[in-house]
């Protein structure tokens, strides 16, 4: 059988089995941060973060993705409880997400992530991706040519800033 997995720069580090209360989770998730959990029956899971006035966020969930019927949805509250952004499925991505938001103030906003139908099962499990990345879905090329080097490596891609990288194979050109 097929086993889908991801790997990522970030430790991914498990969500609460309870939901927490809005704004909890101590001082907020510390970014660029990765949360795994998985989506239970009419629960909604909330993981504060804390943003700089005119901050840019990308947040992606890998749910569907990982071959389960999950559609994972989310939405920003800010301090007072009202809603900053909500957003669902992306194209290319199956029912999963991945966007980028600036936030106008500074402050704690509470980060909200359930299956968009409020349904859920012990296998599906979701990874929860808050930092600076690109939240572009672009098709990278199987091999890179590098005319410096010689032979067969793997070269990181990562634009300057970016919580995030991916990994290229690289031959001598």
């Amino acid at each position: 059988n097929v086993i889908v997995f991801a790997v990522d720069d970030l430790k991914p580090y498990p969500s609460p089995p309870a939901p927490l209360p809005q704004g909890a989770r101590g001082d907020g998730l510390k970014l660029p941060a990765a949360v795994h959990g998985i989506f239970r029956p009419a629960e909604i899971d909330r993981f504060a973060i804390n943003v700089a006035a005119g901050e840019e966020l990308s947040f992606e969930c890998v749910a569907a993705r990982f071959g389960k019927d999950a559609d994972p949805l989310v939405r920003i509250l800010d301090a007072r409880g009202k809603l900053v952004v909500e957003h669902d499925n992306d194209p290319g991505l199956f029912f999963d997400f991945r966007f980028s938001h600036k936030f106008a103030e500074a402050g704690r906003y509470t980060v909200e992530l359930c299956d968009a139908r409020y349904h859920g099962r012990a296998d599906w499990k979701y990874l929860l991706r808050v930092g600076r990345f690109s939240a572009e879905r672009v098709t990278l090329p199987g091999t890179a040519i590098d005319k410096s080097q010689t032979g067969r490596f793997y070269r990181e891609v990562r634009r300057p800033s970016d919580n995030a990288s991916a990994w290229v194979m690289t031959a001598a050109g």
